[in-house]
């Protein structure tokens, strides 16, 4: 297997935006190749839903790996780039 050098994760249209209009800088989502991601590597952000296409890019910094996505509005407040309400709906389903 090739070695990982970034991840590309689809994001919304209507969210989109917030990462470059709004400045939200952290991205969290439920886990999935989270154990080979490290600092360092890009993440770029795929729009979906509606024109589809790659949108831009990050530079991960940090990894904070947690069960809940709410606690992710303890550590890093509105810098999150869902509302509690979108996140919790996560939980809820």
């Amino acid at each position: 297997m090739p070695e990982i050098t970034g991840v590309t994760f689809p994001v919304p249209k209507h969210l989109m935006p917030r990462f470059f209009k709004d400045n939200k800088t952290v991205f969290i989502k439920p886990a999935t190749v989270f154990k080979e991601l490290k600092p360092g590597m890009k993440l770029v952000f795929y729009q979906s839903h509606e024109d589809t296409g790659y949108a831009g890019e990050a530079t991960i910094r940090r990894i904070v790996i947690d069960e809940n996505p709410l606690a992710f509005f303890e550590t890093f407040g509105d810098a999150v780039f869902l509302t509690r309400e979108e996140a919790k709906a996560y939980v809820e389903n």
